[in-house]
C-alpha cells in the first residue's frame, strides 16, 4: 500500500512537469526571432562608471614622449610602460592590456615586429594596436595597416588626437566583445531548446503508455493491501491489551516488593517508581533532569548534611555503567521523615549488549542503624568510665610520683623512690639511666619486683654497662630522644639487641615480655632514659601505657634538671664568693705597697734612685689594677654580647712578635727561656690587632706565670688545614685532667690559693675564648697533669693573600705619619685648652701634664663656669669630664653646641671620663664631643689626640710609652 501511494505521487509530479515543458515548447518561436530593427540598442556598451578603466601599454623607448603619452591618457585609462620591444612584448604577454601603443623604431624589436608577435597569440588577437611613427608616408601607412595595427599615429601630434584615438578604438573593441557575446549566447540556446523539445516528445509518448498500465496494477495492489492493513490492526489491538495486562501485572508485582525499586530508560527518564519507594520520598516520579534528582528527592550522603550531586546518586552511576553494592544514604521524606537505605544497582543490557536503561533496589536499615547507634553509644560511654578510670588511676599514680621528686633536691634519692613506686604499678622491673657531664651513661636506679633478680640486674650493670653510641636499645633512645614501645618481646629481638651469648643468657632469665624505653627530656635536651618492663607478669604494653610512661619522664626530667640547676646556682655561688675574695685581695694587694710607697714619700726624704723605684712600684700597681678594670670589663662586655671587634687585615706574625718582646722582659727576670717559631706562608688574617694582642698577650703571660725559674716558654705559629695556628706550650705548673675542661669558664680556678700565690682573677683564658671565637676561631687547652706543662692552641682562619688593601695601607700610612710627627716635636705651644673636672686633682693633675706640652690651660670645676670661659676666651679645644654634680659633661657641650648654632664655627672637643662602655662612647660622640677617652688616660696618646683634632704640628709630643 505505501509502495502504491509513493507510486502515485511520482506519476502527479511528472504530469507537473510536463505541462512545464509544453509551455517551454510554445516559446521556442519568440527564442528563434532574428534580430530586428531596434535590438541595436540592446547592445550598448556599459558607462565607464560601470566597469574598471581599460589598460594601455606604452612602448616608447624616448623617456620624455613616453611619459607625455601616460599623463595625456591618465585620466581615462590605466597605463603600463616599456622603453624597448622586447620589454613590451613581455609585458602584453603579462598583462594582456586593452590597447598597445608602441613607436615603430626602437632597439631589440621595432614597432612593426612588435605587432607580427602580438599577433601570433589567440588572447592578443583582438587588443588594438596604435603605431607612432615621424614618416608622413603612404607607402608605410597601407603596409602598418595590413601588417595588423589598428591605427597610427605622426610625430608631433597633439594629446586631443591621440585621445580621440584611443577612445574611438578602445570603444570599438569593447562593442566587438558584447555582439560577440550575444551572438554565441543566442546560438547556443536555439540549439539546446531543439534538442530538449525532441527529448520531451518521445519521453511524453513513453510516459502515457507506462501511465496506463500502472494504473491497472495499482488498482489490484491497493485492494490486497486494505486486507492486510484490517489483519495488521486486529493483531495490534489483540497485542495492547496483553502488554497493558502485563504491566498492570508487573506493578502488581513491584509494590508488593518490600524494597525500593528504581529504574530509568537509557536517557535518563525514570520509567519504575514502585510503592515502596514512592512511600521513600512521598512523591510520585517527575520527568526534571537528572541534575536536580538529589535537590527534588532530597537524597543525602551519610553525613545527613550534604546533598549528593548527580555524579554520585546511585540510579545515575548504573546508568553510566557501574555496578553498585550496598551504598549507605538518607532519604528525606515531604514529611521530614529520613530513612536510612543501602542501596545496590546495575546497568540494563538486552542479549545484544545494547544499553537500555539502569536500575537500583533499595532496603530500609533505618531501625538496623538506630540499633548500631544505641550499641555504639553503650559501648562509648562504657569506654568513658573505664578512661575515666584509668585517668584517675594514672593521675594518682603520677601525683604520687611528682611528690617522691619534689621531696628532695638529692635526685638519687628521689629517683630510687619513683623507681620503687613504677614497681609494681607499671612494670616488674624499671631501669633509671642518666648521661653524665663527659657524655657516658650512668644507671643510676634499677628495681625490680623480686630482689633476687634485682641483684642480677645489679650484677649486669657492672659487668656490661649501657653504651651510649650503641644504634639499638638506650644508645638509639638517647641520640633519637623518640621513644620506643615493645609489645611483645620474643628471642629474636633480644638476640638483635644483645650480640654476647653470655649477657643474653643473663637477660633471659629476667624474661621480659613487654617494655618502654622513654627519654627523660628537658629544656630541649635528652639527659637520660627510664626504661619499664613487664615480665611475669605477662602485661603487654599498649600506647596508652607508653603515654603514662612519657608523662612520668617528664617529671622525672624537670626534677632531675632542677636538681642540676640548684647544684649550678650552689656552684656559681661559690665560685662568686671565691672570685670576690680574689677580687678583694688582688685589688687590695697594689693599693697597699701604692699607699704605703704614698706614706713613704710624705713623711720622709729619699734618694733619687729610691724615689724613682717608689714611682715605678706605684706606676706598676696602678698598671696592674688598671688591667682587672679592663679585664672585667671585657667580660660585663661578654655577658652582655657588647663587645664588638674592628675588623681590619692583621699581620698575624706581628702581633706575635709584639706580644714576645713586650713579656720577654718579664721572663727573663724569672729565669724563663721564651723562644719563638715561625712558620707561616701566609700571614694575614681578618681581624681586630688590639684583641688579637690581648689574645696572644694573654696565654702568654699566663704561660710565663705559672712557670718556675729556669723553665721554658714556647710559641709556635704555623699553618693547619689552611688556618692559622698560635700554640703556647710551657713547663710550670700544668692542668689537673678533671679541670682542664672548665680551664676556660668565666671565675673558675683550678685552686684559690695557688691562682693568689701568682696573682689575677682568673678571667684572662675566659676572655681569650670569647675573643678567639668571636674572630671565627677555636681554643682548647692539653694538659699531662700537674707538674707537667700545659699546652694552649688557638686556630683562626686565614686570609688567602698577601697584599694589604689600600684603606688599611692608607689608615697605616696615616697613623705612621702622627707617629713620626709626634716623634719630632717638643710641645703644644700655644695652644689653649679649657679643661673642666669637678675633682680638683684631677684638674690639678690634667692641667700640669698639658702645660708640660706647652699648652695654655684654664681648669674650671663646673658647667656654668666653662661656659663664661667659652665666651670670653675662645679657646682651642675642650677636655670635659662627663660625671660632675648639677650639670654633668653632656649638659655641656649640648648647650654649647647650640650657642655656636649655625655660626659655621666648630670647637673640638674631648669626653674624658671613667664610664667606659660602648654605650658611653656612642652617646658621648651623639651629644657633640668629636672624642671619648676612657679613664685613667695615657696623657701622650690624649696629647695626640688633642693635636690631631686641633690639626696641630708645628711641634713634635715626646711619647712616654
Amino acid at each position: 500500500m505505501r509502495q502504491q501511494v509513493s507510486d502515485d505521487i511520482e506519476i502527479e509530479e511528472f504530469v507537473v512537469q510536463l505541462r512545464s515543458e509544453i509551455n517551454f515548447g510554445q516559446a521556442q518561436q519568440m527564442w528563434s526571432k532574428p534580430i530586428g530593427e531596434g535590438d541595436e540598442e540592446k547592445l550598448q556598451l556599459p558607462t565607464t562608471d560601470e566597469q574598471i578603466l581599460p589598460l594601455v601599454l606604452v612602448v616608447e623607448d624616448n623617456p620624455e614622449m613616453n611619459q607625455f603619452i601616460s599623463e595625456t591618457l591618465a585620466t581615462k585609462y590605466r597605463t603600463v610602460s616599456a622603453f624597448n620591444g622586447q620589454e613590451g612584448w613581455e609585458k602584453a604577454l603579462a598583462l594582456i592590456p586593452d590597447l598597445i601603443i608602441s613607436e615603430i623604431m626602437m632597439p631589440h624589436l621595432s614597432g612593426d615586429q612588435l605587432v607580427s608577435e602580438v599577433r601570433k597569440h589567440r588572447e592578443l588577437d583582438n587588443t588594438p594596436i596604435v603605431l607612432l611613427t615621424a614618416k608622413a608616408d603612404e607607402r608605410l601607412r597601407v603596409q602598418l595597416l595590413r601588417s595588423g595595427a589598428q591605427d597610427y599615429l605622426i610625430k608631433p601630434f597633439s594629446s586631443e588626437e591621440m585621445r580621440s584615438r584611443v577612445d574611438n578604438l578602445i570603444a570599438m573593441k569593447k562593442a566587438r566583445e558584447v555582439l560577440q557575446q550575444q551572438l554565441d549566447s543566442t546560438n547556443q540556446d536555439v540549439v539546446v531548446l531543439a534538442k530538449e523539445v525532441a527529448i520531451r516528445q518521445r519521453e511524453l509518448q513513453n510516459i502515457a503508455t507506462e501511465l496506463e498500465i500502472r494504473v491497472e496494477q495499482r488498482t489490484i495492489e491497493l485492494e490486497t493491501a486494505n486486507k492486510l492493513l484490517k489483519q495488521e490492526i486486529t493483531q495490534r489491538q489483540q497485542a495492547q491489551t496483553e502488554l497493558e495486562t502485563e504491566k498492570e501485572f508487573l506493578k502488581a508485582v513491584l509494590d508488593n516488593v518490600e524494597a525500593g525499586i528504581v529504574a530509568c530508560d537509557a536517557q535518563g527518564v525514570l520509567t519504575i517508581f514502585n510503592r515502596v519507594t514512592r512511600e521513600f520520598h512521598g512523591l510520585q516520579e517527575s520527568a526534571i533532569p537528572a541534575e536536580e534528582w538529589g535537590e527534588y528527592y532530597k537524597l543525602y550522603k551519610p553525613d545527613r548534611k550534604t546533598l549528593m550531586k548527580k555524579e554520585e546518586i546511585p540510579v545515575w552511576r548504573a546508568l553510566q555503567g557501574e555496578h553498585i553494592r550496598n551504598l549507605e544514604m538518607i532519604i528525606v521524606s515531604q514529611h521530614n521523615l529520613a530513612r536510612v537505605v543501602l542501596a545496590s544497582g546495575q546497568p540494563m543490557v538486552n542479549p545484544e549488549g545494547k544499553k537500555l536503561g539502569a536500575v537500583v533496589v533499595m532496603h530500609d536499615i533505618t531501625e538496623r542503624k538506630q540499633a548500631e547507634e544505641e550499641r555504639a553509644q553503650l559501648i562509648r560511654e562504657q569506654m568513658a568510665r573505664a578512661e575515666a578510670e584509668a585517668s584517675k588511676w594514672r593521675f594518682e599514680f603520677l601525683a604520687q610520683a611528682r611528690m617522691e621528686l619534689s621531696a628532695s633536691l638529692d635526685y638519687e634519692t628521689t629517683l630510687a623512690g619513683v623507681a620503687g613506686l613504677a614497681v609494681p604499678i607499671l612494670a616488674d622491673y624499671c631501669i633509671i639511666d642518666l648521661v653524665d657531664q663527659q657524655g657516658a651513661i650512668q644507671r643510676v636506679e634499677v628495681a625490680h619486683i623480686n630482689p633476687a633478680k634485682e641483684e642480677l640486674m645489679r650484677e649486669m650493670q657492672h659487668r656490661y654497662p649501657p653504651d651510649i653510641n650503641s644504634p639499638l636499645g638506650i644508645g638509639r633512645i638517647l641520640s633519637t630522644g623518640r621513644s620506643q614501645i615493645l609489645t611483645q618481646v620474643d628471642d629474636l629481638q633480644l638476640e638483635a639487641f644483645i650480640s654476647d651469648p653470655e649477657y643474653l643468657q643473663l637477660m633471659e632469665q629476667l624474661h621480659p615480655v613487654s617494655a618502654m624505653l622513654v627519654p627523660l627530656t628537658t629544656r630541649g635536651r635528652t639527659i637520660g632514659a627510664i626504661s619499664l618492663v613487664s615480665a611475669d607478669s605477662g602485661r603487654h604494653y599498649d600506647q596508652t601505657d607508653l603515654t603514662l610512661a612519657e608523662d612520668l619522664a617528664h617529671s622525672i626530667a624537670a626534677s632531675v634538671d632542677n636538681a642540676g640547676l640548684y647544684r649550678e646556682a650552689q656552684e656559681a655561688n661559690r665560685l662568686k664568693d671565691e672570685f670576690l675574695a680574689v677580687l678583694s685581695h688582688e685589688l687590695r694587694t697594689p693599693l697597699n705597697s701604692m699607699l704605703g710607697w704614698v706614706t713613704l714619700l710624705r713623711t720622709r726624704k729619699f734618694d733619687e734612685i729610691k724615689t724613682v723605684k717608689a714611682l715605678e712600684t706605684i706606676e706598676r700597681n696602678a698598671r696592674s689594677q688598671l688591667r682587672m678594670i679592663e679585664e672585667l670589663l671585657d667580660v660585663s662586655r661578654i655577658i652582655r654580647g657588647k663587645l664588638q671587634l674592628n675588623l681590619r687585615q692583621v699581620d698575624l706574625i706581628s702581633v706575635v712578635e709584639t706580644a714576645v718582646d713586650t713579656l720577654r722582659p718579664s721572663a727573663e727576670a724569672k729565669g724563663i727561656k721564651l723562644e719563638t717559631l715561625v712558620d707561616l706562608p701566609l700571614r694575614y688574617v681578618a681581624g681586630d690587632a688590639d684583641r688579637l694582642q690581648q689574645i696572644v698577650w694573654n696565654l702568654l703571660s699566663n704561660a710565663i706565670k705559672f712557670t718556675l725559674s729556669n723553665g721554658r716558654v714556647e710559641v709556635r705559629l704555623n699553618c693547619v688545614d689552611e688556618r692559622a695556628q698560635i700554640q703556647v706550650s710551657d713547663t710550670g705548673r700544668g692542668i689537673a685532667p678533671e679541670f682542664v675542661p672548665y680551664v676556660f669558664e668565666r671565675f673558675r680556678q683550678e685552686n684559690s690559693s695557688t691562682t693568689r700565690s701568682h696573682g689575677g682573677l682568673g678571667l684572662g683564658l675566659a676572655i681569650v675564648r670569647h675573643l678567639v671565637e668571636l674572630h671565627g676561631g677555636k681554643v682548647s687547652a692539653e694538659s699531662a697533669g700537674i707538674d707537667r706543662g700545659a699546652t694552649f692552641t688557638v686556630q683562626l682562619p686565614l686570609i688567602n693573600t698577601e697584599e694589604i688593601t689600600s684603606n688599611n695601607s692608607k689608615n697605616s700610612s696615616s697613623s705612621a705619619a702622627l707617629n713620626s710627627k709626634s716623634l719630632k716635636s717638643k710641645t703644644l705651644k700655644g695652644l689653649r685648652i679649657l679643661v673642666v673636672d669637678d675633682e680638683a686633682d684631677a684638674r690639678e693633675v690634667m692641667t700640669n701634664v698639658l702645660e708640660q706640652f706647652g699648652a695654655e690651660v684654664t681648669a674650671k670645676d663646673s658647667v656654668r663656669q666653662a661656659l663664661e670661659v667659652l665666651e670670653l676666651q675662645s679657646p682651642d679645644i675642650l677636655v670635659s669630664d662627663i660625671g660632675m654634680p648639677s650639670e654633668d659633661g653632656y649638659s655641656l657641650i649640648s648647650q654649647w653646641r647650640r650657642r655656636e648654632g649655625t655660626s659655621g664655627k666648630h670647637l673640638p672637643a674631648v669626653a674624658l671620663t671613667a664610664y667606659a662602655s660602648e654605650q658611653d662612647r656612642e652617646r658621648a660622640l651623639a651629644a657633640g664631643f668629636d672624642l671619648h677617652v676612657a679613664k685613667p688616660v695615657n696623657f701622650t696618646d690624649l696629647a695626640l689626640a688633642i693635636a690631631k683634632l686641633t690639626k696641630f704640628s708645628s711641634n713634635t709630643i715626646p711619647r712616654n710609652d
